[in-house]
């Protein structure tokens, strides 16, 4: 899951109660960032953003919800050109297409689906505070560490750290069953992920 640290602009920061939030992407017109564990527990916080380099700044009180689970999405579900319905071959889903890899460590794709019975691997965030506590800004380390509360829902397994990726990152195990398709709505803790998702299943 690591990647090529993405671009900064310089001077940009942003902070929530005056904390500081890790930034994962920071452009002209869209700023990526991990909202810091330090904030947890409270209904709304002041969300500062600044860049010293041309002397801006602007607040913003903002809600704050406890976790609010997402799944990562594949390519194909980001670039579909009817959102919310994904086809592969004869088979039609009304959720979208999950980025999840198969036990091989390959992408799950309509054309490379999971085998029967194997273990599917997808990734969330958002699941808010866990126990073991996560560090903002953190490096998750090998090998992954189970959290409560887990992820609920049809076929899932277990929900664990993901090592390599930053903390708040979850790695979820999922249970391929029959050929076709396994339609899976996570719930974290009875809060809904904001999309069911779908991964592929191959024939035997």
């Amino acid at each position: 899951m690591m990647q090529q640290p993405a671009p900064i602009v310089p001077g940009v920061s942003v902070t929530f109660n005056g904390v500081a939030a890790p930034l994962l992407f920071a452009s002209s017109d869209q700023i990526n960032v991990q909202v810091p564990y330090e904030i947890a527990g409270q209904d709304s916080v002041e969300m500062e953003v600044a860049n010293s380099a041309v002397g801006l700044m602007e607040r913003e009180t903002v809600a704050l919800m406890p976790r609010q689970p997402s799944v990562f999405l594949a390519q194909d579900a980001v670039l579909s050109a009817v959102p919310g319905f994904f086809y592969c071959d004869d088979g039609l889903s009304r959720n979208q297409h999950a980025l999840a890899l198969n036990a091989d460590g390959t992408l799950n794709t309509c054309s490379n689906g999971a085998r029967p019975g194997s273990q599917v691997t997808i990734f969330l965030n958002g699941i808010g505070q866990t126990q073991p506590p996560q560090t903002t800004g953190a490096i998750n380390p090998a090998p992954p560490v189970k959290l409560t509360p887990g992820v609920t829902g049809s076929g899932i397994l277990s929900t664990t750290t993901s090592p390599g990726s930053i903390s708040g990152v979850a790695q979820v195990q999922l249970q391929a069953t029959s050929a076709g398709f396994l339609e899976v709505a996570p719930t974290v803790a009875g809060v809904p992920a904001r999309e069911p998702i779908v991964i592929w299943i191959a024939a035997r």
